[in-house]
């Protein structure tokens, strides 16, 4: 029997065993490798970032609907009020269950090889809906990425797919979340694929696979939304001139590094002390809403995850050294207390956010180094600082900023990375494990197949 033959038969065996639904994927790709890729995963792949870029569109309509309506409320209630209010609906979501957390994520893709708590899905949507859009300081990344991640445990559970795909779908579908909200793709599979590790990115067999997932969900969510791929902000010209400027940005890097550790501290600590008082979830919504609510009654741009914030406050307007001090330590603040009271959402674009107040200051403090310099070193030191994800960082800085400033980010990224050593704000965070499933070492050669 020619090895054709005896391909065919293992197929046919595969397909029988297994049943209608995952036919699709089984009896119609044959496991050659196609341009370097096992075919299977690749048409995996562009499935889960299809479907992720899809469930995005949902949740980004259902985000904005809900942020227009806030903003109508707010016009007619005291901030304070209306988000004290909303902190009780998001205490209320619990009775649903508990939502997912990027710390779970981060777990499974190391201990269960990627797979994800679906119904951890039901009360995350509405509570980090209304977290986000009543205007809680923490952002829309860390729910999406947990909703589109949960994709790819939703196809290997219902096409009863091979063991060894999860973690690379999974990883997949947290890169389209992140290049939902960060118009970076390439910087944004980057990123899912660093968080799970302390000391960078170690699932690499994942890499290409994951891109082009994310491409095909990107594309995806830009045809259904209208949403451009391109920076967030613009932030004025800034060139790279003389090698001098590599050492000032491994200083802010530096001095911005630092100057983030008592933001993890803070976070972890708020988050503690809420664990320790025994109190309803929905009077702990109230209390952290009417906290965020006072302080944004007197900082407006403490509210919200930042985007906004960052142009209006910092590229459009001259603020004072003394505000953005102050902002930046509010900002901390908003986030930990956003967290602790059980709002939900993400930190990254928060880290951006204080990492540009950081940094116009020091450009303020010192008038010789450029301010854009300044803001995109801080912005990506804080994130470093807290995340540990330098190479996305580096990426999705850039991008986002629409400045090629690589040369000078990377310098303060790793500059934070290093000093910071560490410290850490997602705990699950750790080296690779292969889990061994049922007599099978999920390894780099079974994700990616082999021509033999």
């Amino acid at each position: 029997m020619s090895d054709t033959e005896s391909e065919a038969e293992v197929i046919a065996g595969t397909v029988e065993r297994h049943g209608k639904r995952e036919r699709f994927f089984l009896a119609r790709f044959s496991p050659h490798i196609i341009l370097g890729l096992d075919a299977k995963l690749l048409l995996l792949v562009c499935t889960v970032g299809a479907l992720a870029g899809a469930v995005a569109s949902v949740y980004a309509y259902a985000l904005n609907h809900l942020l227009a309506i806030s903003k109508i409320v707010e016009g007619h209630v005291p901030v304070y009020l209306l988000m004290a209010g909303v902190g009780v609906l998001v205490g209320l979501c619990y009775f649903l269950g508990h939502p997912g957390e990027t710390d779970a994520v981060v777990d499974n893709i190391h201990m269960d090889n990627g797979r994800m708590d679906t119904r951890a899905n039901l009360p995350l949507v509405p509570c980090s809906l209304l977290s986000i859009a009543a205007g809680g300081s923490a952002g829309p990344e860390a729910p999406m990425v947990y909703l589109t991640g949960s994709v790819g445990t939703w196809l290997h559970r219902w096409f009863k797919l091979p063991e060894q795909y999860v973690r690379t779908l999974t990883l997949t579908g947290m890169g389209v979340g992140f290049a939902t909200l960060f118009g970076a793709p390439v910087g944004s599979a980057i990123f899912a694929l660093e968080i799970p590790h302390k000391r960078g990115m170690e699932y690499y067999e994942a890499t290409v696979p994951a891109i082009i997932g994310v491409l095909v969900g990107t594309g995806i969510f830009s045809l259904i939304t209208g949403h451009s791929i391109g920076p967030t902000w613009h932030f004025p010209a800034y060139n790279f001139h003389h090698v001098s400027e590599l050492a000032i940005a491994v200083l802010i890097g530096l001095a911005c590094g630092l100057a983030s550790l008592p933001y993890v501290g803070g976070i972890q600590a708020m988050k503690k002390l809420s664990d320790k008082i025994n109190l309803p979830m929905w009077i702990k919504g109230a209390v952290g809403g009417l906290i965020l609510g006072l302080i944004a009654w007197k900082l407006p741009d403490t509210r919200f995850w930042g985007e906004e914030q960052l142009t209006h406050a910092l590229l459009e307007a001259k603020p004072a050294l003394e505000l953005l001090l102050i902002l930046a330590a509010a900002k901390m603040f908003t986030v930990a207390v956003t967290l602790a009271a059980g709002w939900k959402g993400g930190i990254i674009i928060p880290c951006f956010f204080i990492g540009a107040c950081l940094g116009k200051a020091i450009s303020l403090l010192f008038p010789s180094v450029d301010p854009s310099m300044a803001m995109l070193c801080g912005m990506a030191a804080v994130n470093v600082s807290v995340m540990k994800v330098p190479l996305a960082t580096i990426l999705v800085v850039s991008g986002m900023s629409g400045i090629a400033a690589i040369p000078v980010i990377a310098a303060a990224a790793f500059g934070a990375f290093v000093v910071t050593g560490g410290i850490e704000f997602l705990d699950t965070k750790r080296e690779r494990t292969d889990v061994v499933v049922e007599g099978e070492v999920d390894s780099a050669a079974s994700a990616i197949g082999s021509a033999d």
